[in-house]
């Protein structure tokens, strides 16, 4: 080959010129090659968002850990679907959306030397958080160890600027003093409080190495000594553990003294049980009360012993009954996870965006535009229709249509509901008592939350919700049942204190009113209804729920692991 400089597909294209590559291997570079000319034409049509998912679909890499609930493969799947918001987002922000206008701000993003964070990921797991200062900003923990706190390590040398910037230039005024110090102490005081209750500062005890000056200046001593601690003070639940570790420490003791003392081996056997008993994972408090009730324990050894258990007892039953994270439970997340427990992990916890839907543009227009139009009414005015189909058309959202005239269909559409929806407004001009309401409801650990279109007072405490529809209208059955309704009944009631004395689907399309009420025990029915839900999520039951008409239609079918390849 020659030494001309080749790109990689131009390399994999010269396989057949190498001698002694095996066959398989050169069937798999000529497979290797075929996919990457098949992207190459690829990019040439499509956005950077769509390249990026034909790799996610057709390399399987998403796939791969959307099962593993593991740390390491939440990690990953959560870091990709990142870029794939990282693409959309670049894509909204410019007119080139194509995949080579993506890698080169990419190129200049690390020419840069930005610090893209690892995405967040939900972990209230029971485990060590291992991160750079950098990365702990804005987070807190109740104890946080910050190490390698020596004189040469934090703070760090002066590095020289790769580009030194001209004084000139610098519009304030100089720092005074050494400005990196200044610098590295800032960063110490963000690490130092991260600690809610204990700070824990160390360095490797050498000859040579002193402790950071910042450990001075936090311990207000102008010297720092070395300073042992003989007993820790941790809080309640390490205090108990530590109790339970004492306990089998003094029943080994307790064995040793025994074998020491006689040759009856049956002396042994209620301390080799009461060790066994507490050794275990999930110990039995009542099973080692009965053990210690046996004859021939020594009575000190009784005393500690329940002294812990008790401790380790409650503290055990306390955290048994302690909730998980709170959820903030929406209609959308509850009927996302109701169709697909998968495609909620993909639509809220990963959060892979989707591609725009044209009905949610619509929809999303019109009902801007109602509010609109009825806060004119609220302040005192009266609109006119000329003023409501202004109001549409200049806060008209085109993301999702794809040809032009589905789009010209879709707007034609919208105008002549709101025409239907003027003359009914004409024929009882109504003042709304709340528009686009926004509630936050706790449930049981979680929270109820959502957005109602617009609350009418209805008087003596009642008042109608009112909830606008833009796609097919549904059946009186439908209304009876719907979750979105009892949710908002419910939040008018806890919140606004107001009973929701009429519950209505205005499907604006076909100017169809549907209306419907909910009792209170259907209520107390709808919060059961959340808090299971929410436990389910919260204990991460993520299984998919295949159905060929649903899956046909889900954004996440190319990428979801239940669908065949």
């Amino acid at each position: 080959m020659s030494d001309e400089k080749l790109d990689l597909s131009g390399t994999l294209s010269r396989i057949d010129e190498c001698a002694g590559i095996e066959e398989e291997i050169g069937e798999r570079i000529r497979k290797a090659l075929d996919y990457l000319v098949g992207l190459k034409a690829l990019a040439q049509e499509k956005t950077a968002s769509e390249v990026c998912r034909c790799i996610l679909e057709t390399t399987q890499v998403l796939k791969r850990h959307l099962y593993d609930d593991s740390l390491d493969s939440r990690q990953r799947a959560a870091n990709l679907a990142k870029l794939l918001r990282k693409v959309q987002g670049f894509e909204e922000a410019g007119d080139d959306k194509s995949i080579a206008a993506f890698a080169e701000y990419l190129d200049y993003l690390l020419e840069s030397g930005a610090d893209e964070e690892e995405a967040e990921i939900d972990d209230s797991r029971d485990a060590v958080q291992l991160m750079t200062v950098h990365a702990a900003k804005g987070l807190e923990w109740p104890y946080v160890f910050v190490v390698s706190m020596s004189s040469a390590r934090f703070p760090t040398s002066r590095k020289l600027e790769a580009i030194p910037f001209p004084d000139e230039l610098v519009r304030e005024a100089t720092p005074q003093g050494d400005f990196h110090i200044q610098e590295e102490r800032r960063l110490a005081y963000v690490a130092f409080t991260r600690a809610q209750r204990r700070l824990y500062l160390s360095c490797v005890e050498k000859k040579g190495k002193k402790p950071s000056v910042f450990v001075q200046e936090v311990s207000g001593d102008s010297i720092v000594t070395e300073r042992l601690v003989t007993e820790a003070a941790f809080d309640q639940e390490i205090e108990s553990a530590s109790k339970m570790a004492i306990a089998e420490r003094d029943i080994r003791r307790q064995i040793i003294r025994v074998l020491g003392g006689c040759e009856d081996i049956e002396m042994l056997r209620p301390y080799t049980k009461l060790l066994a008993s507490i050794r275990q994972k999930d110990r039995d408090p009542s099973q080692i009360w009965s053990l210690l009730a046996q004859p021939g324990i020594d009575p000190a050894l009784c005393e500690s012993i329940e002294s812990a258990l008790d401790e380790q007892y409650v503290i055990s039953s306390v955290a048994a009954s302690t909730p998980h994270e709170p959820l903030y439970m929406s209609y959308s997340r509850m009927s996302t996870y109701e169709d697909c427990p998968l495609g909620y992990k993909f639509a809220y916890e990963l959060k892979i965006p989707c591609k725009a839907k044209p009905y949610f543009s619509f929809g999303n227009t019109v009902h801007l535009s109602l509010k609109r139009f009825f806060e004119e009414v609220q302040a005192g005015k009266e609109p006119s229709l000329d003023d409501l189909k202004t109001t549409y058309n200049e806060n008209w959202q085109n993301e999702g249509y794809v040809i032009p005239s589905q789009e010209h269909n879709y707007r034609h559409d919208g105008e002549t509901a709101l025409e239907a929806f003027y003359r009914r407004y004409q024929s009882a001009k109504v003042v709304p008592l709340h528009l686009e309401w926004k509630f936050t409801l706790p449930v049981g650990g979680h929270f109820i939350t959502g957005y109602v279109d617009r609350i009418d007072a209805l008087g003596d405490g009642a008042c109608s919700v009112i909830d606008y529809k833009t796609g097919k209208p549904r059946t009186q059955k439908d209304a009876d049942a719907d979750l979105q309704l009892s949710m908002y009944a419910l939040a008018v009631r806890e919140c606004l204190g107001l009973r929701a004395e009429q519950l209505s689907l205005h499907f604006l399309q076909t100017d169809e009113i549907i209306s419907t009420a909910r009792t209170d025990t259907q209520l107390s029915e709808v919060v059961e209804h959340v808090l299971s839900v929410a436990e389910a999520i919260s204990a991460r039951k993520f299984d998919p729920n295949p159905d060929a008409f649903k899956c046909s239609r889900c954004d996440y079918a190319r990428i979801c692991p239940a669908m065949e390849v």
